[in-house]
């Protein structure tokens, strides 16, 4: 579909929508298209390379908003009926990250599955979370981890897609963000990422800076490599439970991670 605006020449502009099923990114500078008139000037930039994946439910961001219709969920370990009410009914994967005390580092991350009428446990996972701990309402830059129940539908990584369920973004540039972040020895811990839906666009990359709660609430809250230290805030991993992790998470079983020390979870 194409329409017709003016540009600051007050000449009209022919503004072409993308084809369908296009993937749609944010373009940098460096790579804008210029038109002038109906003749188009350089090349469209086709940016980060994306893995295509079949359309999926909405999600949420944050979780925690009215569950779907239907019957309750059994109880999980450790989850309080408060923090289980926010989990929407349809979810079949759950990930549960936390650490004994508020203040704690040390993260501890367990994966449940339906199984029948209840959950099986499939996976625990050592970890860290933010150096400052955990915050129900935390602000940009203060190190700790939020606390809540949040949807998990998009990942990526610098490193080519393994094999991800959920659809994957390739950024060789995440090496460059993670030295920036961490220092240079770290400069593989974004190698793979699977972004937590905390103040974000699901159905965007990890990358994305949209922040639909605003700036000073943070964002780019993610599961990503282990460094053997805390975090700014986001959940980590060893690499190879990444891997088994992009894996395992479905699209069609609406995974979720609920986080935070253990007495809020018990709500």
């Amino acid at each position: 579909m194409a329409r017709w605006t003016h540009g600051p020449s007050r000449r009209p502009v022919r503004r072409t929508a993308p084809a369908r099923g296009a993937a749609r990114h944010r373009l940098c500078a460096s790579c804008r298209w210029r038109r002038r008139g109906r003749r188009r000037i350089g090349s469209p930039c086709t940016g980060p390379e994306r893995t295509a994946r079949p359309p999926r439910p909405a999600l949420r961001t944050p979780a925690g908003a009215e569950a779907p219709a239907g019957p309750s969920l059994p109880p999980l370990p450790g989850i309080g009926p408060e923090t289980l009410a926010e989990v929407p009914a349809d979810t079949r994967q759950v990930l549960i990250s936390s650490t004994p005390g508020p203040a704690d580092t040390t993260a501890t991350t367990v994966l449940f599955e339906r199984a029948g009428d209840g959950w099986e446990r499939t996976g625990e996972y050592a970890g860290h979370n933010g150096g400052a701990g955990w915050k129900r309402d935390r602000r940009e830059g203060d190190r700790t981890s939020p606390i809540g129940v949040f949807s998990l539908s998009d990942a990526g990584g610098s490193l080519p897609d393994p094999g991800s369920l959920l659809p994957y973004t390739h950024e060789p540039a995440l090496r460059t963000g993670a030295a920036a972040a961490y220092g240079e020895d770290y400069a593989a811990v974004f190698d793979r990422v699977i972004a937590i839906d905390y103040n974000r666009q699901p159905g965007t990359p990890p990358n994305d800076d949209t922040r639909p709660l605003g700036w000073d609430a943070g964002g780019k809250i993610w599961l990503h490599v282990d460094h053997d230290s805390p975090t700014r805030g986001r959940i980590t991993v060893d690499a190879e439970d990444m891997v088994h992790l992009l894996r395992t998470l479905d699209p069609a079983a609406h995974p979720h991670i609920i986080m935070g020390p253990a007495d809020d979870l018990a709500r």
